[in-house]
C-alpha cells in the first residue's frame, strides 16, 4: 500500500521541527524551514506502527526559555506492548535516551502547555501518558516518569 501520513506533532519550542507518523509504521522527523526552502526528513524511526508522538524538553538549568531548552521527541507504540521511546530531537541523531512499557491501551498527551502547570516553561516540559484501563495519568519528564 502507498504510505500516507497519519499524524503530525509541532515542536513548541522550535517551531521549524516537526514529527509525523505514517501508515508503514515509520516515524519521521521533519525540519520544516531548511535552507533552500521545502521540507527535510532528518531522521527516521522505522517499526511504530500506530504511533503517537509529541516533544518533551530536557531538564537543563541553563534552558529557561524554549528556544534554548534540549528537545526529544516521545514515540508511544501500541503494537510494542505500549511501549514509549524517547529519543534525540536532531538531525545529527544520537542514542535512544530511554525506553519504558506503559501498556497497550496507554495513550500519549500533549501538547504539555495545555495541561501542565502554567507557564512553567520548557523546564518540566515533559508528556503526559495515560493508562487506557485504569485512566490514570503519569507525567514523563525526559526520561523519567512519575505518577
Amino acid at each position: 500500500p502507498p504510505r500516507a501520513g497519519r499524524a503530525l506533532a509541532l515542536c513548541p519550542g522550535r517551531p521549524c521541527l516537526g514529527a509525523g507518523t505514517d501508515t508503514l509504521g515509520r516515524v519521521l522527523l521533519f525540519d520544516l524551514l531548511p535552507p533552500g526552502g521545502g521540507l527535510a526528513c532528518v531522521r527516521v524511526f522505522k517499526g511504530h506502527r500506530g504511533a503517537q508522538v509529541a516533544f518533551l524538553a530536557a531538564h537543563a538549568a541553563a534552558a529557561q526559555d524554549a528556544a534554548a531548552a534540549c528537545w526529544h521527541v516521545a514515540i508511544l507504540t501500541p503494537a510494542r506492548n505500549g511501549q514509549l521511546e524517547i529519543w534525540p530531537a536532531s538531525a545529527s541523531g544520537g542514542d535512544r535516551v530511554v525506553r519504558l512499557r506503559c501498556g497497550r491501551n496507554a495513550r500519549l498527551l500533549a501538547p504539555w502547555p495545555l495541561l501542565g502547570g502554567g507557564g512553567g516553561g520548557p523546564r518540566g516540559a515533559g508528556v503526559f501518558i495515560m493508562n487506557g484501563e485504569t485512566g490514570q495519568i503519569s507525567e514523563c519528564c525526559c526520561g523519567v516518569a512519575s505518577s
